[in-house]
């Protein structure tokens, strides 16, 4: 007999239960945070938005007497502004955690879901898009700043490069999560910045080394092979479709290789 099915108690509110295959850390509360707050029902994540009214109030109220006209009569000090540059980001970046920590429980219990694998598919892709624009505003931001820094190119090569390993760990890491997988079957053991070929290009859609999707579907000859960080293929359905990306880009800047166990090495950073 198979295990019996999840009740579904999604958007009954603070009290509904919230089953265990829901709960956990939530990528895209934490990285899109009121956004998320907004599409899910959330109201908590609003918090996040309070340091920033703060901030603009402070503003409002500073320029007070020159738009009434009246003459000035109080002013803020340059301390209080220094920590309300500090304070307010910290309040802001405090509440994402707390997002990442409880944000799919609230999410369960604010907004009606067809099912557990609905809401976990749903939660997963608010969690790409957190990603992507995240990666894509970070790419913006090191555009207009890394130009700008004459000094220590080798140390922001350097940097760069642990970053981009780092990436590539935790992409490795969560899709072996994602696809319940202790160990690679065919690890790719020769280097390569082809994203849509590692960590593992080759174990057969419908073989033993790739048989069953997250839902327990089992893998047929239309299916893509391969466990891979870009286009990777998460549905079993007799089609190479449904991909998902777990590295933002098809190619990296550096070249890696990985063991069974998932551990990622940077064989070359792509960095003269």
């Amino acid at each position: 007999m198979g295990a019996p099915a999840v009740e579904n108690t999604s958007g009954q509110g603070s009290h509904a239960v919230v089953p265990k295959e829901v709960k956990g850390w939530n990528w895209g509360a934490f990285l899109l945070t009121w956004i998320w707050g907004i599409g899910n029902n959330v109201r908590q994540a609003l918090i996040v938005l309070i340091p920033l009214a703060g901030f603009i109030m402070a503003i409002v109220l500073e320029s007070e007497p020159a738009w009434l006209g009246r003459q000035r009569t109080w002013g803020m000090s340059g301390e209080v502004w220094i920590a309300l540059f500090l304070v307010m980001p910290l309040i802001g970046f405090i509440m994402a955690i707390v997002l990442g920590m409880k944000g799919s429980e609230w999410a369960w219990k604010n907004k009606r879901s067809v099912s557990v694998e609905h809401f976990r598919r749903t939660q997963r892709t608010w969690a790409w898009w957190g990603i992507g624009i995240s990666a894509v505003l970070a790419g913006f931001l090191a555009a207009a700043i890394i130009p700008n820094i004459p000094q220590e190119p080798d140390w922001l090569k350097t940097e760069a490069a642990l970053t981009e390993l780092h990436n590539v760990q935790t992409a490795v890491t969560a899709m072996m999560m994602d696809n319940s997988l202790d160990a690679l079957p065919n690890p790719v053991s020769r280097a390569t910045n082809n994203m849509g070929a590692f960590p593992d290009a080759t174990s057969v859609a419908g073989s033993a080394d790739k048989l069953k999707d997250w839902k327990g579907n089992t893998y047929g000859s239309g299916d893509k092979n391969g466990y891979l960080l870009y286009g990777h293929d998460e549905t079993a359905n007799g089609e190479s479709t449904t991909l998902v990306n777990y590295f933002v880009v098809p190619h990296s800047i550096g070249t890696y290789i990985v063991s069974a166990a998932g551990e990622v090495t940077q064989v070359s950073t792509g960095y003269k």
